[in-house]
């Protein structure tokens, strides 16, 4: 029967037909653009024409030619209408960017096959109701959606080994058939990150989830690879499978993560359950699920340990302990100038830590003072005792960068105490100025010739000058950064000429007083670095003061 229905006329119509369409579908997109005729594709809601195809939209943001559309520019995309919308295969390169109207209309609509984004591509999709739909994309560039509804759904994406899809601000950034990553997924700022189809991390591929109220929803796989996962909510409404490779869960809100819907199938891996914690190795696949943890971490690699680095600056201090001896039998070795002491970490059952005393009653020595403790800077700053890292007097743990602890001392001497002397390569001279400083101290041949006594006197004087000079009630500065802040309030706190840059100067107002000094040639900076904390003297504040002429108070 079957040979009889081969060769009957009905049959051989329908075979014509089919022909018909099969040599429809292999046409070139110019075939159905002839005569002005509406093709198989559609930018911004306007289709391509023959007519229209090396300037889709009349401002060179968009040309379509053997399949390949490349966007150059922005381009407004009208509500409810498609940023691209193909019927048949379809390259996408270029950079460009598709912009929706209050989030309608679909950014990518693919209705036959995967939309690619080629290798150099960088496609941005902002505000639509979703950045991709249908037969999804296949990622081999940058591809950004942001400010949409959904960020890709569908049959999802495919990320290949060397492309980039980043996803920001989306309500659901992953759904539909889910994303397969063999490169690199970003998603930023989501309600829900990962649902339905999930994401399957291959090798080589990095997932990144930062900001997300819910994480993983649905199902998803770690088969070689990575993916973190920084959420409120780390695994929702779904299960995880991990086979190999790491997984990083952490969850923002302290909330226990539900492990009881992780499979693990690989036999041998380590997993923690602290941010730099130790490890703990499993053979054989058998092990318990902690069942309280906000942290929690997976690999099938094994894992170096980092050992960081913890400074003790004596910061004015001598020595610490007798003859400093303890330090070389602790691994401690001493700088240059034998004013800091370092230690490297060791690693405990924690984590990475170091036993060293680090309470008063073994601190460092300086003459005339007593040691008050071990702060986090070398002026103000916060003392040990109050970082997550102090565990006990004679152990620090857990410490995940280098550490940099700083003596500070009580002035128990007879008399004031001491301030600096002058700067040796700055002269100190009386210049006309009538300050009356060159009669309080002589410098002959770059060096200050002030003694114990000539302490006193540089304190009284400088205080006596400077009480005349400053503003009523000003305190002496003390710092480059206070020096800085006074000059540029007294100056009516002028705009800088070029926006602060320096990387050691976080508040605001004093990185745009040391722009400005720094501008007008009062203070100086080096390797975009202004030193704030860095002590000036008081010879110092009275010489940059004058030199600003600023007017006596």
């Amino acid at each position: 029967m079957t040979n009889e229905l081969r060769h009957t006329p009905k049959l051989r119509l329908l075979s014509a037909f089919l022909a018909a369409a099969m040599a429809l579908t292999t046409l070139p997109a110019a075939a159905f653009a002839a005569d002005g005729i509406t093709s198989d594709l559609s930018v911004a809601g306007t289709s391509v024409t023959a007519d229209n195809a090396t300037d889709i939209l009349g401002d060179g943001t968009a040309k379509y030619e053997g399949s390949v559309l490349t966007l150059s520019g922005e381009i407004t995309v009208p509500q409810n209408k498609a940023g691209i919308m193909p019927i048949r295969s379809i390259t996408i390169d270029g950079t460009g960017t598709l912009t929706g109207t209050e989030k309608t209309g679909y950014g990518i609509f693919p209705q036959a096959d995967k939309a690619e984004i080629a290798a150099g591509a960088d496609i941005t999709l902002e505000r639509f109701n979703c950045g991709t739909y249908a037969y999804g994309v296949d990622v081999s560039g940058i591809l950004t959606i942001r400010d949409v509804n959904y960020g890709v759904s569908g049959e999802g994406a495919t990320v290949e080994s060397g492309g980039k899809l980043i996803i920001q601000n989306a309500d659901n950034a992953v759904s539909g058939y889910g994303a397969k990553v063999h490169g690199t997924l970003e998603i930023d700022k989501a309600e829900k990150a990962v649902d339905a189809g999930g994401v399957t991390v291959y090798d080589g591929g990095v997932v990144t989830i930062t900001g997300a109220t819910s994480g993983l929803n649905g199902g998803s796989t770690v088969d070689g690879g990575s993916l973190s996962v920084s959420a409120t909510t780390c695994i929702d409404n779904g299960a995880v499978t991990f086979t190999r490779g790491t997984l990083k869960l952490d969850s923002t809100n302290n909330e226990a993560i539900a492990l009881n819907k992780l499979t693990v199938t690989a036999a041998d891996f380590w997993y923690r359950t602290a941010k730099g914690g130790a490890w703990t190795q499993v053979t054989g696949g058998s092990w318990t699920r902690p069942d309280d943890a906000s942290y929690f971490e997976i690999t099938t690699n094994a894992p170096t340990t980092t050992h960081y680095t913890v400074t003790f600056d004596l910061n004015g201090g001598t020595s610490w302990g007798t003859n400093d001896s303890w330090i070389s039998q602790s691994g401690g070795k001493w700088n240059g100038s034998h004013d800091q002491v370092s230690f490297a970490t060791q690693t405990g059952s924690s984590g990475e830590g170091l036993s060293i005393n680090v309470g008063t009653g073994m601190g460092p020595e300086r003459e005339g003072y007593t040691f008050v403790g071990w702060y986090t800077a070398a002026v103000d700053g916060e003392p040990v005792e109050k970082q997550l890292y102090y565990k006990q007097e004679q152990r620090l743990e857990l410490i995940t960068e280098n550490i940099t602890l700083y003596a500070h001392w009580q002035w128990i001497g007879e008399g004031p105490e001491p301030g600096p002397a002058p700067v040796p390569d700055e002269p100190v001279i009386d210049g006309g100025d009538g300050s009356g400083f060159g009669a309080v101290l002589a410098v002959a041949g770059g060096a200050a010739v002030v003694g114990a006594a000539g302490f006193g006197i540089y304190e009284l004087a400088t205080r006596a000058i400077l009480k005349d000079l400053l503003p009523e009630g000003t305190a002496i500065p003390a710092t480059r950064g206070e020096l800085a802040l006074l000059l540029w309030q007294n100056a009516g706190r002028p705009e800088p000429t070029a926006l602060p840059a320096f990387a050691d100067t976080a508040d605001t107002e004093t990185a745009k007083a040391a722009q400005w000094c720094t501008e007008q040639g009062l203070l100086t900076a080096e390797d975009g670095a202004f030193h704030p904390e860095q002590k000036v003297t008081k010879y110092r504040v009275i010489r940059i003061w004058k030199q600003a002429a600023a007017p006596q108070q």
